[in-house]
C-alpha cells in the first residue's frame, strides 16, 4: 500500500498530494469522498476532468447514450435503445458533411442523436444519427440546407423516396441565414 502523503501549507494554504499530476494542489481543488482518510478525492478535480474526457473520447457511443436517457427523462419519453443502435456515420445523411467525433458538443459537424418523430422518444426506429448542425438547423438554416433536411425527412419517413432525387439538391451555402433574414423583414 502506498504512503499517504500529508497535507502541507504554503503561504497559508492547506494542499495535498495530487496523485495523478504528482505534486501538490491547493486542498480547494479535491472533490469530496467521505470514505477517504481525508474525506477528499485522491486526484485533483483537473486530472479526473481529464480522465472523464479521456474516457468519452474512447467510448462515444455510451456517452450519446447516457445524454439521451437523461433528455429522455427530461421530456418523458421512452428511451428503449442500447450503445449498439448508435452507429455514427462517416459523413451526416442530411447535409453530407464529415462528421468528426470529439469532446466539444455543439460543433456543426458532431454526431447528434436525432428523434425522427419527438413524441416517440429514443425508441429503435425513430433515431438518426446526424450532424449537430442539422440538428438544430431549423433554428438558423438557409433555403438549401431546409431544402436538405425536407428530403431527408421525407426519405426517413416515406420508402418511395429514391436516393437519386436527394442527390439533386444544391449543396452551396451561400445564402444567408433564415434567422438573419427574418429580422431584416
Amino acid at each position: 500500500m502506498a504512503k499517504r502523503k500529508p497535507h502541507i501549507e504554503v503561504d497559508g494554504v492547506e494542499m495535498k498530494w495530487c496523485g495523478t499530476h504528482r505534486r501538490y494542489e491547493p486542498i480547494s481543488d479535491f472533490a469530496r469522498k467521505t470514505a477517504s482518510w481525508d474525506g477528499l478525492q485522491a486526484t485533483c478535480r483537473d486530472a479526473q476532468d481529464v480522465a472523464a474526457r479521456a474516457w468519452q473520447k474512447e467510448n462515444h457511443e455510451k456517452t450519446m447514450l447516457h445524454k439521451c436517457r437523461t433528455r429522455a427523462k427530461q421530456a418523458g419519453v421512452p428511451c428503449t435503445i442500447t450503445a449498439d443502435d448508435l452507429v455514427v456515420p462517416s459523413h451526416c445523411p442530411v447535409l453530407g458533411i464529415q462528421m468528426v467525433r470529439g469532446l466539444e458538443d455543439g460543433k456543426d459537424n458532431s454526431p447528434s442523436v436525432d428523434r425522427i418523430i419527438p413524441e416517440r422518444g429514443y425508441v429503435k426506429g425513430n433515431i438518426a444519427i446526424i450532424s449537430y448542425r442539422a440538428n438544430r438547423i431549423k433554428n438558423n438554416a438557409t433555403p438549401a440546407e431546409l431544402t436538405k433536411v425536407s428530403k431527408w425527412l421525407n426519405k426517413s419517413t416515406s420508402p418511395t423516396l429514391s436516393q437519386e432525387k436527394l442527390n439533386d439538391t444544391d449543396t452551396s451555402n451561400t445564402d444567408e441565414p433564415l434567422q438573419h433574414r427574418l429580422r431584416l423583414a
